[in-house]
């Protein structure tokens, strides 16, 4: 029971007696899993987002954007999420955010824990304004990665890369980016991934050892290009019909919430089994264990992306060119957004 005047902020389901406290039931979820707990005198805010409400509480002070800021910026951000398949792919999740003293970008840090339910915990920068942490990428980040179960530490690729590429397709359908802003911040990535390969180390061995060698370009966006090449194969093999989000769709039907840790290579042979086809399987032995950052450039020809002199440019009569403009624009569906299967 909580007791009165005490507020939790904490990833169980919570229910209401009838005396006015509130009991927390834990959700199910691997004994080993993190979580984090808050307790003290703060308010809970509730974000509705299509399919979801996620329970937001604001520590340690207000910072320069203010408490409502705050709220919108994490609801923009969820909202976009909800944009791929048209609702939010957990019912629920807390949401901690914890104002900083510490400086640098908008948001130096930030994690998505499983532990009891789903949980994203952001450090923002004190200093920041509304603006600077609505126009930071870390929140589509974050809240991507609860489009996946939990994913093996040594497949960080996977669970890191899939975030990556949905952060930005994510903010253009939302109308946070332009399609030309969100290939260009793709390809900038991109190469931040080629510039971080180092000889003589295949993904999987730079993913599970990613924080002692600070291989995170490698790593996060090696991943992302295995996203983008999933997405544009599907798309071609089924004419637009299938696409990443389809398929992550049939995955929360399935799968979600998840109560156990998926290696990359079962995650890929269940996206394969939902899609009917080998798209995953065929990325998976040919990027996994390979030495080599993926290469791109067959896939942006066709797909009409010339960044060739410096600043991208999109072409209009590309081979792929409805493929492309598909993935930065597919409609909303959030009409859909309460549906539940």
């Amino acid at each position: 029971l909580t007791p009165a005047g005490v507020s939790v902020s904490a990833p169980w389901q919570t229910v209401e007696r009838s005396s006015g406290r509130s009991v927390h039931l834990v959700g199910r979820s691997a004994a080993w899993w993190p979580a984090r707990v808050a307790f003290g005198d703060f308010e809970i805010d509730t974000i509705e987002v299509p399919g979801a409400r996620l329970r937001l509480a604001l520590l340690g002070g207000d910072g320069r954007a203010g408490r409502d800021a705050v709220r919108r910026w994490i609801s923009e951000a969820a909202t976009a999420v909800s944009t791929l398949y048209g609702r939010f792919p957990l019912e629920s999740a807390q949401i901690l955010v914890l104002p900083s003293s510490q400086s640098g970008s908008p948001v130096p840090w930030a994690q998505v824990l499983r532990g009891g339910g789903a949980s994203a915990h952001f450090f923002i920068n004190a200093r920041a304004s509304e603006a600077e942490l609505r126009g930071d990428w870390t929140a589509a980040h974050e809240l991507s990665h609860m489009l996946l179960p939990y994913v093996d530490r040594d497949d960080a690729w996977l669970s890191e890369g899939f975030a990556s590429y949905h952060q930005n397709v994510l903010r253009a359908r939302a109308g946070m980016l332009s399609p030309a802003d969100a290939w260009q911040k793709l390809d900038a990535g991109f190469q931040r991934g080629i510039r971080g390969t180092v000889e003589n180390r295949s993904l999987s061995e730079v993913s599970s050892s990613m924080g002692r060698n600070r291989a995170y370009m490698r790593v996060y966006w090696s991943g992302a290009t295995i996203a983008l090449m999933a997405d544009v194969r599907l798309r071609q093999q089924t004419d637009n019909r299938q696409s990443l989000g389809t398929a992550l769709e049939a995955l929360e039907t399935c799968c979600l919430p998840g109560t156990r840790t998926w290696s990359a290579r079962e995650l890929f042979a269940k996206l394969d089994e939902l899609t009917g086809t080998q798209v995953f399987r065929d990325l998976y032995a040919a990027h996994a264990h390979s030495e080599d950052f993926p290469d791109l450039r067959a896939v942006f020809r066709d797909l009409g992306i010339d960044a060739s002199r410096g600043r991208l440019r999109l072409e209009a009569d590309a081979p792929l060119a409805r493929i492309r403009d598909a993935i930065m624009n597919e409609p909303h569906r959030l009409a859909m957004g309460n549906t539940r299967h």
